[in-house]
């Protein structure tokens, strides 16, 4: 007797296949908007919430600052000048946010972190910092011009509902910015070809467990079209990228995974480069709702 399909965290369907089964884990692909999810994983891996987490994305500090540094004026543009006000879905280091109110923007942000939360406070004591998950009960309806994912949605296993909630949380006109690894088609047949080499491999490739959620193009493009949002702009990466959350592998283990990751990480940047095939993925999104639409007034 075949175990049942999971449910697909993104869109709630029942209409996936085994796409990939490892010891560390299966990874199911669903059919209805192509995304691959991990089955029976913790909600959230107790690392994140370490000082160790915080330390480990202040090591790629410059790295994030040029990342940002561009990324900061397409922003700008796209939601319009202060005093719009921005949320930051796990801010990580607070590379974003800092750039952001040092421009004049109201700046607000959730972290699984308390480190991260504290050590951003005392740089931004007026920014609203939140630790946990992001909750609409923490926040009203349509409070934000821009709700940011940097390289994190990845990691929560509810992914659909939170992409849900920070729709709610835009006013009209309101951007949505998502930041996700390609995990097209391309991308997992590379992630099975690793497997058949070692699990490991595999594993290293996808950032299992740290990320349960995989994003193909498609998945974006049907998140949007369910939430009636419209592309802003969409700008595929062909390097890694610089927001990373890292793996969540307990130490001993740390030096050499990491090892392993960066030599797989490098070796499908290449062949990802040189079929075309961008290995990070930037979507904006603009939301069209009016306030009645969304609860508002």
């Amino acid at each position: 007797m075949s175990a049942p399909v999971p449910t697909c965290p993104v869109c709630g369907g029942a209409e996936g296949e085994t796409f990939l089964r490892c010891r560390w884990g299966t990874l199911w692909r669903c059919r209805a908007c192509a995304a691959g999810h991990l089955a029976g994983l913790p909600s959230v891996d107790p690392r994140f919430a370490t000082e160790g987490y915080l330390e480990r994305l202040r090591s790629h500090d410059a790295a994030s600052e040029r990342f940002f540094a561009e990324w900061v004026e397409r922003i700008c543009v796209a939601i319009g000048p202060p005093p719009a006000v921005i949320l930051d879905v796990g801010f990580g280091a607070g590379h974003f946010l800092r750039k952001m109110s040092f421009r004049g923007y109201r700046v607000a942000g959730v972290e699984i972190s308390p480190h991260a939360r504290d050590a951003l406070g005392m740089e931004l004591p007026g920014a609203m910092l939140k630790v946990g998950a992001l909750d609409p009960a923490d926040w009203s309806r349509g409070s934000f011009n821009l709700v940011a994912f940097w390289d994190c949605l990845q990691c929560m296993p509810d992914a659909g509902t939170r992409f849900e909630t920070a729709v709610s949380l835009l006013r009209p006109g309101g951007v949505l910015l998502l930041q996700v690894p390609n995990r097209g088609a391309a991308n997992l047949r590379f992630a099975r070809v690793l497997a058949r080499l070692h699990p490991e491999l595999a594993r290293a490739h996808l950032h299992a467990p740290a990320a349960k959620v995989f994003f193909a193009p498609e998945t974006l493009d049907w998140l949007a079209q369910r939430h009636g949002l419209v592309p802003v702009e969409t700008s595929p990466t062909y390097g890694a990228s610089a927001a990373g959350t890292g793996d969540g592998t307990p130490e001993p283990w740390r030096g050499w995974r990491e090892a392993v990751s960066r030599h797989v990480d490098s070796a499908w940047a290449k062949r990802a480069r040189k079929a075309g095939e961008p290995v990070s993925l930037i979507r904006m999104f603009r939301s069209l709702a009016q306030p009645a639409e969304m609860g508002i007034g």
